[in-house]
């Protein structure tokens, strides 16, 4: 026979629920219920009743999954412990593209800097800083940046484009004239497409006019006024 050391009653051994490293004893009636309480609230870890009510105890006895696998706790009871014991060591990941959940090792989540769905028919990948969406492949993770610059620079080398070198608005040419006159709203700047160099930033037609020609000339400017594609400047 044992006393219970919350509601005080003498049960039989068989009922004895042990809380292991401080000793104390329930029955499990008791204890079902001490723990049901504290999973209700969210608690983690659980600690022995008596030594939560004794403040100053040095070695605390905490709950173990091996005291509760032995308890007739509910399957929602039992699923939410599962649930607070993994976040001890790991962290639960939503995952936008297949709308699921799972955990993951809290010490490797600390390391990644790229988050791979755990879920196994799933191949979304996210920046853990960001956010966003990047590929699986290293070299799309090589190129991610937080604000975009890096995917951006990527895509106006591959397509060739160029920066405003007045307001650095990223400009792509639609046909082949060389001159480029920027949108963005008091920029004003006019620049070679071929080089990237400034032409002339002004508003005044003449101005504008005068620094294109001297730019573009056909024997003194430093660049043709019109695109000519690689393979037609070897036969002209």
């Amino acid at each position: 026979m044992f006393e219970c050391s919350i509601c005080m009653d003498e049960h039989l051994v068989d009922d004895v629920a042990l809380v292991e490293k401080c000793g104390h004893k329930f029955c499990r009636e008791c204890m079902t219920d001490y723990i049901g309480s504290k999973l209700t609230e969210n608690r983690f870890p659980i600690l022995c009743p008596v030594c939560q009510a004794e403040s100053d105890v040095q070695d605390a006895g905490f709950i173990q999954r091996g005291l509760v696998d032995q308890l007739a706790l509910s399957q929602a009871q039992y699923d939410s412990w599962i649930d607070l014991e993994l976040s001890q060591y790991s962290v639960m990941l939503d995952c936008r593209k297949c709308q699921s959940s799972g955990f993951v090792d809290s010490e490797d989540y600390k390391e990644l800097q790229y988050i791979y769905c755990p879920l196994g028919d799933c191949d979304h990948v996210w920046c853990k800083a960001c956010g966003q969406t990047v590929g699986p492949d290293q070299e799309s993770q090589k190129l991610h940046s937080c604000d975009g610059e890096n995917e951006l620079n990527a895509l106006m080398e591959a397509e060739g484009w160029k920066n405003c070198p007045g307001c650095k608005t990223p400009i792509e040419r639609i046909i082949g004239c060389n001159h480029m006159a920027c949108g963005t709203p008091g920029c004003n700047m006019h620049f070679c497409y071929k080089c990237g160099d400034s032409i002339i930033r002004s508003v005044l037609k003449d101005e504008i006019k005068g620094a294109v020609n001297a730019h573009f000339h056909q024997t003194t400017g430093k660049c043709p006024l019109f695109f000519i594609p690689a393979e037609d400047e070897g036969t002209s």
